[in-house]
């Protein structure tokens, strides 16, 4: 959550922009990475407010299938 750990995030897996990426390879499993603004951040920051119900739709899909 937060700017800092987007950035670190990024370069580690050198993940394109984007504020949810996936599924990737990460390790021995297929994952997706999601971006969200810093708990104190004064945006909107919850999952819901975030992203569109397709893209929330397709997350909690692969979130029930693991």
């Amino acid at each position: 959550m937060g700017k800092q750990v987007e950035k670190a995030v990024r370069d580690e897996f050198r993940i394109p922009d984007g504020s949810m990426v996936g599924p990737l390879p990460i390790g021995s499993r297929q994952q997706y990475i999601v971006f969200l603004p810093h708990p104190n951040a004064h945006v909107a920051r919850t999952f819901e407010k975030c992203f569109e119900k397709g893209t929330l739709q397709e997350l909690r899909a692969f979130l029930r299938r693991e």
